[in-house]
């Protein structure tokens, strides 16, 4: 067994990149269990068959990769993984069922969102938060959702839009294809479909998703890495 304790810290981007390479070709070639310790989530994502997440010393959830990512077990799993963070809408429960769940959404005139999950744990009147990844969250002239665009980060291939929706809440973040039609100041719809919305009570707990947006689950194989605070 090899045991690597944060090999990466050190060293600048590029590097980085280039050694995770060659971690991942050391792994192919030995073909022996190796524990990848780390806080960084790319890393984890990048290297790993099965990831471990903890917080304060114990284990929040173990799976592949993609399973993770896909079905976190709660909101700090969800938040841990992926980059920037998954966006919470705080919300109230009003319809639950062993294949979906409908709520409003506080902050945004009462707007409905579905979620594909079993929520036959919840009751109508529950306060929940929504979850949903900024590369899920997409972007229109016209919807139920009404946000104010406060900042763009273009980053080449993709941009970052910072919106506002509501008085109080946090910005929420949309990962979107290259675009310099979007500004500050603008106003866009956000639209969130319901394969891609994750659902989360007031503990912080995840209600079981139906499937991922691309309807695939994860697969395990022989590097584990140990995300941790």
């Amino acid at each position: 067994i090899f045991l690597f304790d944060e090999p990466l810290s050190n060293l600048d981007a590029a590097l980085r990149v280039q050694t995770r390479v060659e971690i991942t070709r050391l792994h192919r070639r030995l073909g022996t269990t190796m524990v990848y310790v780390t806080h960084d989530q790319v890393e984890a994502m990048t290297l790993a068959d099965k990831i471990v997440i903890l917080n304060d010393g114990q284990v929040v959830q173990v799976g592949a990769p993609l399973e993770v990512y896909d079905h976190p077990v709660d909101r700090f799993a969800a938040a841990f993984l992926g980059s920037p963070p998954m966006n919470f809408l705080p919300a109230t429960l009003v319809e639950a069922s062993s294949d979906h769940a409908r709520v409003t959404l506080a902050g945004a005139q009462g707007a409905g969102v579905e979620a594909q999950v079993d929520a036959r744990q919840g009751r109508p009147g529950d306060q929940v938060a929504i979850g949903i990844r900024p590369e899920h969250l997409r972007l229109s002239h016209a919807g139920p959702i009404a946000a104010r665009i406060v900042a763009v980060e273009h980053l080449g291939d993709e941009s970052l839009v910072y919106l506002d929706y509501g008085k109080g809440h946090d910005p929420l973040v949309a990962k979107q294809q290259r675009s310099t039609e979007l500004r500050p100041g603008d106003t866009r719809a956000c639209l969130l479909a319901a394969e891609a919305c994750h659902l989360f009570d007031q503990g912080g707990r995840a209600f079981a998703r139906k499937q991922s947006p691309d309807g695939s689950r994860g697969t395990e194989g022989g590097m584990g890495a140990i995300c941790t605070t």
